[in-house]
């Protein structure tokens, strides 16, 4: 089976089927009608930590980091609401 690559300058390769356990890919969920409210609800109430409300002052400088344009996170979206 040849298995495709979609990165720039990346070839695909050959792998013999009795070599191959499954090809594996995210599932494609379509979330952004609910984007909005579950980023709100993520905010309000996170997993491990206060609130970013408890967390910042004001003056603070924050650092936000996001994915490349090669995984499927709706980063523009994120940060849009986020800001």
């Amino acid at each position: 089976m040849k298995v495709d690559f979609y990165y720039p300058n990346v070839e695909g390769v050959e792998i013999p089927d009795k070599n191959l356990l499954g090809v594996y890919q995210p599932r494609s969920v379509d979330f952004n009608s609910l984007l909005d409210q579950l980023l709100l609800a993520a905010l309000q109430k996170p997993v491990g930590c206060r609130e970013l409300r408890y967390e910042l002052t004001s003056g603070d400088k924050v650092l936000i980091l996001v994915d490349d344009n090669t995984r499927t996170t709706p980063a523009a979206e994120i940060l849009r609401i986020l800001l």
